[in-house]
């Protein structure tokens, strides 16, 4: 108990009750921490799930497996476990911290937090399709390339959940930093060594991800990505048993299921998945309006359906089977990633093979400098704003 405390007795030669003091600057420490935590798991949540319901409504796309245990994970419980490190500052303020889970400079952190990932995003996402990226883009979605239920986790294969995912990893490792900032309840996040350190590892690895080429690293989180070094993972744990035991539920490893399947530049513009004729998709992103694919035997979703019945898809099928390939587990299709006969995607990014979601050098720069304006604009908002005005 701080009033049966010794606290002054070897400094001041009697017992003070001083220990009262440095009982209040805990308390009000750990309430200011509390709340930090409180508005980033608003902040996760409210990110992920409007970025994951726009992607399943526009694209009927998902997160990742391994992207999903990053951020609930690594950043939920890890880099939350760093930020309860805080420590209370050395002079009592005057004030007390807000306990209001609806104050205003909770809801301001917050809403404010939502707004620069969707700005950011929407940023990236525009420079993606329109902008430097619009060379390599193509547009897809999981409906038309028919990807079995049990394949759902290989819905992120595709361009704009690698974007979001960035975005997304970006806004919440500078959320979780900026809120452990001290002001005037807490020491400076300085002296919290472990975020510090969790921060800028998570920066580095962000950054990785961003520049890297194909590989198992980027492989195992789908961002950057080619089907060629997809097939080649050999992760144990993770792409293959170890002693029967495996921590992935099949979406690593194997063939990469993206956007050129269904959109390529291709000069007979067809790929390997032929959509229904109602769908009105070009044969490439880049494709111009009077370009037009080769007419299907269907017109839509159902009549596909109902023709591949009737004339299923085969290995070095010529016939009406030819257009009914689709993506299937790849032990079914003796390891093949296509068609057999193969046929040709059109030209692909260097080093990238296959169905991918290869950034280009060029969208690379643009994307890193739109993550670094995320992560100021973060920064400002929080110390300048909110803490501003306190």
């Amino acid at each position: 108990s701080p009033f049966s405390s010794s606290k002054g007795l070897s400094q001041q030669g009697f017992i003070s009750l001083a220990a009262v003091v440095d009982l209040i600057k805990e308390g009000r420490c750990c309430l200011a921490t509390n709340m930090a935590t409180f508005m980033y798991f608003m902040i996760y949540n409210l990110t992920l799930t409007t970025s994951k319901m726009l992607a399943v409504i526009w694209m009927d796309s998902t997160y990742a497996e391994w992207q999903f245990m990053l951020t609930d994970v690594a950043l939920a419980m890890i880099m939350v476990s760093f930020m309860v490190r805080c420590r209370p500052i050395q002079k009592l303020s005057m004030t007390s911290p807000s306990a209001s889970l609806f104050g205003i400079g909770t809801v301001v952190t917050i809403l404010s937090a939502l707004l620069i990932f969707w700005l950011t995003a929407g940023v990236a996402v525009l420079m993606l399709q329109y902008g430097p990226g619009r060379s390599f883009y193509e547009f897809s979605t999981t409906l038309l390339l028919e990807i079995p239920p049990q394949q759902w986790t290989r819905k992120s294969d595709n361009y704009l959940m690698a974007t979001l995912f960035l975005v997304n990893l970006t806004l919440l490792l500078n959320a979780g930093f900026v809120l452990c900032y001290g002001h005037i309840h807490r020491q400076m996040v300085g002296k919290n060594w472990r975020i510090c350190i969790f921060y800028i590892l998570g920066l580095l690895f962000t950054l990785a991800l961003t520049w890297s080429n194909p590989s198992e690293f980027t492989c195992t989180f789908r961002v950057n990505c080619d089907s060629a070094q997809s097939r080649k993972m050999s992760l144990p744990l993770l792409s293959k048993p170890v002693g029967g035991v495996m921590f992935s539920t099949g979406n690593l490893g194997g063939c990469f299921w993206g956007p050129q399947m269904l959109s390529c530049k291709s000069q007979e513009h067809r790929c390997w998945v032929t959509p229904p004729n109602n769908a009105n998709l070009a044969p490439s992103w880049m494709a111009g309006n009077n370009t037009l694919r080769p007419k299907a035997p269907f017109d839509t979703r159902e009549e596909k359906m109902s023709f591949c019945q009737k004339h299923p898809y085969h290995a070095g099928a010529t016939d009406l089977g030819q257009w009914c390939w689709r993506p299937e587990n790849d032990d079914v299709l003796a390891h093949r990633c296509g068609p057999s006969p193969s046929r040709d995607l059109g030209p692909m990014l260097e080093g990238c093979h296959g169905p991918n979601n290869c950034y280009s050098r060029t969208f690379k720069f643009y994307l890193t400098g739109i993550l670094i304006l995320c992560s100021v604009s973060l920064h400002a908002m929080y110390k300048l704003g909110v803490l501003g005005l306190e």
